[in-house]
């Protein structure tokens, strides 16, 4: 495919997802913003998952498939990271789904504001008569234009991170806000949140919108709230001390 400098990487780990990743790939398809590419890392899946990977590659000319031998969602993340080729970089999980112009709001409000990270709201559902609601735009026509949030580094830690906003979905980050930080392997809970901890010390403002642009399989809540002691924290306000 065609690379462009606004091109957005979309980094789906997967392990044993042969029942859903076509799905979430469809999501993704119907997109409103055309210049994106799909990295799906297969992460030792035992399913299908690995001949359901080669035909969506064959179907679509935006989609690379990596191959690891299951390492766990962190290192499928970093591996996605190491081999993305877009500016702007979002991650989605393989039993998850996007709204159609998810990609679009997020690209247009991470410029519009000069953000280094934007993100929006996600709604929960476990069956399709809930995924059809939550994802319908008469859900959202009625309603009031959604809030629009920027905040420094500072208040994006106390008003987002420490009050659950601890995912790394539903997000677009700028390639260089990442540069060189990954997931810390090895853990199976808590990684989003440090992966946005790690991210502090080079942030200059994130922005939100209240939109609930995706679509969360089974989300009641943030998932992955993991507190951190006082100690990372203060790690991190020393390095922004250094850096500032």
């Amino acid at each position: 495919m065609e690379e462009r400098k606004d091109m957005i990487s979309v980094i789906i780990p997967v392990y044993n997802g042969q029942d859903y990743l076509e799905n979430c790939i469809k999501s993704l398809e119907e997109q409103t913003f055309k210049a994106f590419e799909i990295v799906i890392v297969n992460d030792g899946s035992t399913d299908g998952t690995g001949a359901l990977c080669e035909k969506l590659c064959a179907e679509h000319e935006n989609i690379r498939v990596l191959t690891l031998d299951d390492q766990g969602v962190s290192a499928a993340r970093n591996e996605g990271l190491k081999e993305a080729r877009g500016e702007f970089i979002t991650f989605v999980d393989a039993d998850d789904r996007v709204r159609s112009d998810m990609l679009e709001v997020l690209y247009n409000l991470i410029t519009s504001t000069g953000s280094d990270l934007a993100g929006c709201d996600f709604f929960a559902w476990q069956n399709e008569t809930e995924w059809k609601k939550g994802s319908s735009r008469e859900r959202y026509a009625a309603g009031a234009s959604e809030e629009i949030t920027v905040l420094p580094w500072e208040d994006f830690l106390t008003k987002g991170i420490l009050l659950k906003d601890t995912r790394c979905w539903a997000k677009l980050y700028k390639r260089s806000l990442i540069g060189e930080h990954r997931f810390r392997k090895g853990l199976s809970i808590g990684e989003d949140m440090l992966f946005l901890l790690e991210l502090l010390p080079d942030l200059n403002k994130a922005a939100n919108i209240s939109y609930a642009g995706y679509g969360g399989r089974g989300h009641e809540q943030a998932l992955y709230s993991f507190l951190y002691g006082s100690d990372h924290l203060l790690g991190v306000s020393k390095r922004r001390g250094a850096s500032a």
